[in-house]
């Protein structure tokens, strides 16, 4: 149950990011942290070679470690909440400090953790590939997929505003999880290392999101449409 939470976590530092590579104004920054983002998972991958299961499931079991993350998945929600807030007063014209405009070019301190994570499970999935032409393999393909998804989501969500309202509610889903994380950590009698991922749960879990996703969609335009004719 703890991996499962710390996977979700993961996905949800993904899936904000990725709407903060959205609201970038300036493709030049863009393109600068995509290009940091390609380096860090190429300079990582002798760390992510040496993870294991076991190993991976020790640091699930490591208190300290854990409550580290936890309280930095609640500093990230909590930012990212204010975050959203601030931009989306900007949007609409109303005064806003300068300082916060900066901030859009912020993806999320939890962004690399998520990447390293799932950098040591390709590493530890797939085999009989060479690890030197693997690991600049991903380094390639991740900006990529970054990049897609932050055009699909532009194609799919136009406005800045939703995007926005969006982000904002991804990061309070972020916070909840990481309240339910603590209270696992700190309440469960039993070594949390024989705990598995339930695949089935993820697959729900995203299935109901997509479907919220584009069931709001569809009802936004069709409102937009009717206020319009």
């Amino acid at each position: 149950m703890v991996q499962t939470v710390v996977i979700i976590l993961f996905l949800l530092a993904f899936a904000t990011s990725c709407l903060q590579f959205s609201l970038f104004p300036n493709r030049k920054v863009l393109g600068m942290q995509l290009v940091l983002i390609a380096v860090f998972m190429y300079f990582i991958h002798s760390w992510a070679i040496e993870q294991s299961y076991s190993r991976i499931k020790d640091s699930l079991s490591d208190m300290a470690l854990m409550t580290d993350y936890t309280v930095l998945q609640v500093i990230e929600a909590i930012g990212g909440v204010l975050l959203s807030i601030f931009l989306i007063r900007m949007l609409f014209k109303e005064p806003v400090k300068k300082v916060f405009r900066y901030f859009v070019y912020c993806p999320g301190i939890m962004l690399f953790p998520a990447l390293f994570y799932f950098e040591s499970y390709l590493f530890l999935t797939i085999s009989g590939v060479n690890f030197q032409l693997m690991a600049v393999t991903i380094a390639i393909v991740v900006p990529f997929l970054i990049l897609i998804v932050r055009k699909g989501l532009l194609k799919l969500i136009p406005e800045a505003e939703l995007r926005l309202e969006l982000k904002f509610g991804l990061h309070l889903i972020q916070l909840a999880g990481a309240v339910i994380l603590s209270i696992l950590l700190f309440s469960l009698p039993v070594p949390l290392i024989n705990e598995t991922v339930e695949i089935t749960q993820l697959l729900l879990l995203a299935g109901s999101v997509i479907i919220v996703a584009v069931v709001g969609f569809v009802f936004y335009n069709y409102r937009l449409k009717k206020i319009l004719n």
